[in-house]
């Protein structure tokens, strides 16, 4: 593959070790002017326009061709902001070029397939010795899908989120089949979106600061952060963390159904915990999905309209999901029902969906209002359900006799069972 059209001066062969073109000396040379906003390629001059975005190690923006008037963008690296994590000139020269390498190399393999290529199309690269700038300049996209989800509505999101899952997950699976690729940053904010001249929505995976693949035996990893310990290749994480990064982003409007869809796919915890890039928690999960992308595929592109009609509700999703998969559902009961559904000697047995009352010593429903008072206090440990004062400041009751109880709808003093004295041995809770 000739590089020197796109800014790097060798080719790239299969199986080749690309370890002594990872230097200055194998970049064509650029600059920047502050004072003039133009980028300086070797192909031409280009003015700079809106900024599109910036990022912890880069800003980019849209730039015009002084002579054609084309727009394109400029992704612009600067070695002092690598600086201060402690990088050095030559892991920042072999970030640019291996960043550059990955992009070239994933759209030549994607070119020819449908809604191909994946990525934006890869302009060149140049070297701004001055100023220690590396500047990327790629094809313009129209914007990020977070800021597409953003200002979607909730209906509009409920039909565009799976619909961009189903197109990210089959590129997603194609690359690792043919180039074991990982992008290992992949969130909403690195995945642009374009219309087809046909107007179908067609979306593409930018930045490559952490991504890695195998080139025909040729390993490419753009960054040194990640050590032996992580895995370049790990089937599935990138789109987990794509799901996980639209379900806690909480500008996005999404139903209830939709959140529990996603959560359903995901298979580490998610409530009360944030996982990042490096982060241990995400790192012992390995980020994985819970189904295999062919059940996956069944879900978002057919089996999904039939999970949003049915009149299932968030709670009971995951179950409803899991037979309509086919997958076996566990049988697990809580310890509430095991506790009610014992028989106890002396006192009445109650089916699951009730509960014993200790004073009247009846069975009433769970979603009743004095079910709902019983489980309330046994969960709060109460020794003696209904004996707080909330409860007994009522009427100025005066207190029944020893061998009496008193009944909770209407406040009277009735005779106790002789056969089972109720004593705090006997109660229920």
């Amino acid at each position: 593959m000739d590089l020197r059209k796109k800014g790097l001066l060798f080719t790239l062969e299969k199986g080749m070790d690309i370890g002594p073109f990872l230097k200055d000396d194998y970049i064509q040379r650029g600059q920047f002017s502050y004072s003039r906003g133009i980028f300086e390629f070797p192909s031409g001059r280009y003015s700079t326009g809106i900024k599109l975005g910036s990022g912890g190690y880069g800003k980019v923006y849209f730039v015009t061709d002084e002579l054609s008037n084309t727009v394109s963008a400029v992704k612009v690296l600067d070695f002092y902001e690598y600086e201060k994590w402690g990088w050095t000139i030559h892991g920042f020269l072999r970030l640019g070029i291996t960043q550059a390498l990955i992009n070239i190399i994933l759209e030549e393999e994607s070119k020819d397939e449908p809604n191909g290529p994946y990525v934006p199309e890869f302009y060149e690269i140049a070297y701004d010795a001055e100023r220690k700038y590396i500047l990327l300049r790629f094809e313009r996209i129209l914007d990020t899908l977070r800021t597409r989800y953003i200002a979607s509505t909730e209906k509009e999101n409920e039909k565009m989120i799976p619909q961009t899952l189903a197109q990210i997950s089959y590129i997603l699976e194609f690359f690792e089949k043919r180039l074991q690729y990982n992008h290992r940053d992949l969130k909403n904010d690195n995945i642009m979106y374009n219309y087809l001249p046909s107007g179908e929505f067609q979306v593409k995976i930018i930045d490559f600061g952490f991504s890695c693949l195998n080139y025909y035996g040729t390993i490419l990893n753009s960054t040194e952060y990640f050590t032996e310990k992580h895995k370049c290749h790990l089937l599935s994480r990138d789109l987990s963390f794509l799901i996980y990064t639209i379900f806690s982003d909480t500008r996005i409007r999404m139903s209830p159904k939709l959140r529990g869809v996603l959560e359903f796919l995901l298979t580490f915890p998610i409530d009360n915990k944030e996982c990042k890039l490096y982060d241990e928690f995400c790192e012992i999960n390995n980020m994985r999905l819970r189904i295999d992308m062919n059940s996956l595929y069944d879900i978002l592109n057919n089996k999904y309209i039939e999970i949003m009609n049915t009149k299932t509700t968030p709670t009971h999703l995951r179950t409803f999901m899991m037979r309509l998969l086919g997958i076996k559902v566990p049988k697990k009961t809580s310890p509430i029902k095991s506790i009610l559904s014992k028989k106890i000697p002396g006192l009445p047995y109650c089916p699951v969906f009730k509960v014993l009352n200790p004073r009247t010593r009846r069975c009433v429903h769970r979603d009743s209002q004095i079910g709902r008072r019983i489980l309330k206090e046994s969960q709060k440990g109460l020794k003696y359900p209904f004996t707080d004062k909330k409860y007994t400041r009522r009427r100025n009751l005066k207190p029944c006799k020893p061998n009496q109880t008193r009944n909770p709808f209407t406040h009277r003093c009735h005779k106790r069972a002789k056969s089972t004295p109720f004593t705090p041995e006997t109660r229920f809770f």
